[in-house]
Parts: C-alpha cells; sequence; structure tokens
C-alpha cells in the first residue's frame, strides 16, 4: 500500500460516526462539485466517495446509483428554491419582482453553477429517469412563481403560469449571457427594463376627455 493510500484510509477509518443526513450532504456537495467540474459520465461512485472521503461502500449505503445522488441534487434544489421563494408566495408581485427574486435567491445558493451548466443540461437530457425528474422539478417551480403573480398579469392560473415560464426564459438567458459576455449585462437594469414591459400606459389629458 503507498503513503497516499495508507494517508486516505487511515482518514475514513478515523472520520467521526456522523448521522446519516449529514452523510448524505457530504456525498451531495461532492458530486455537485465533480458534475460541474468534469460532467456527469465523467464522474466515478468512486471519485464522489473519495472527494466526500468515504469509502465506495459508505456511499452505496446511501444511494443506489450515481443517477440517485444526480435526482437527489435535483430535488435538493428544487427545496432550497421552495425554502427561499416561500415568504414571497401570494404577495402578489410583479413581474420584475419575481426576476429579481430569482436573481437574488441564486446569488445566496451554490446550486446555481449545476443548474447554469450547459455540458450538464446536455447529458442530462440524454437520460431518460434525469430528464423526466428534472422536468418533474421544473414544473413545481413554475406553479410556486405562478402563484405568487399578482392577477393583474393574467386572469387565470394557466396564463400566470405561462408568465411565469416567460420570467425564467429571461432569467437564465440572462445569466448565461452573464457568463458569456460579463461587460454587457447589467441585472438591475435588465429587471428594469423587464418590468417596464408590463406597466400598463398612463392616460393622457386629451385621452380622459376622449
Amino acid at each position: 500500500m503507498t503513503a497516499a493510500k495508507r494517508q486516505k484510509a487511515l482518514r475514513i477509518k478515523q472520520s467521526p460516526k456522523l448521522p446519516a443526513e449529514e452523510r448524505r450532504n457530504q456525498l451531495l456537495n461532492a458530486a455537485q462539485v465533480l458534475f460541474v467540474k468534469k460532467g456527469y459520465r465523467a464522474t466515478t461512485t468512486e471519485a464522489i466517495a473519495h472527494r466526500a472521503g468515504l469509502t465506495k461502500g459508505a456511499l452505496y449505503f446511501h444511494f443506489k446509483s450515481k443517477e440517485a445522488i444526480f435526482s437527489k441534487l435535483v430535488q435538493r434544489a428544487i427545496n432550497q428554491f421552495a425554502v427561499a421563494f416561500a415568504p414571497d408566495v401570494n404577495r402578489d408581485l410583479n413581474p420584475g419582482d419575481v426576476l429579481r427574486l430569482l436573481f437574488q435567491i441564486d446569488a445566496s445558493r451554490s446550486m446555481p453553477r449545476t443548474r447554469h451548466s450547459l455540458n450538464l443540461r446536455a447529458e442530462a437530457l440524454k437520460l431518460p429517469r434525469i430528464k423526466a425528474h428534472v422536468n418533474k422539478a421544473v414544473r413545481e417551480i413554475i406553479e410556486v412563481v405562478a402563484e405568487s403573480l399578482s392577477p393583474q398579469y393574467g386572469r387565470t392560473i394557466k396564463q400566470r403560469r405561462q408568465l411565469a415560464v416567460l420570467t425564467f426564459a429571461v432569467h437564465d438567458g440572462l445569466t448565461l449571457g452573464k457568463q458569456m459576455s460579463p461587460d454587457l449585462i447589467d441585472f438591475n437594469e435588465q429587471i428594469q427594463v423587464f418590468a417596464s414591459l408590463f406597466e400598463r400606459p398612463k392616460k393622457t389629458a386629451s385621452s380622459k376627455r376622449g
């Protein structure tokens, strides 16, 4: 056994016994970093376990497969978003408010790099079960946002749902644009422009007389 392997074995052996939930979070955090850095397919369960400071056996004790880890990461991101957005549900927000909140939530979480990794997205789309899980998660988020929009931006929940979809599309597009051309995108300015698209034109004196 090499010195490096002996050190790794000693580190794992001496690792204190932690609650199962904390162990799972160790593995999820390690997987998230590796998925973004190397991609889903190139990341092995051995690499995830090593980065988490655990054995491969410990990984399979908590997760049945690498795909199960990916699915749990997606669900964790949804839960984080729901918790962050919850105080603003049913607040009768306008689309500009929602866009601002999305950027604020992104800034406060570690998941956006994963969510906005194009390579990781492309890989996820090739995995039927992961794709289905992601689509389900996105629908859950859209529902949360739709319920927060004021009825004046859509009389029915279906209309507000479509507006939520549009707002997310703008958010994702601006986030990608910021990554590619940092000097071109100013989030605050873009939020103001987006919000102005939904402002009702003020009536002029002549229109009031008419």
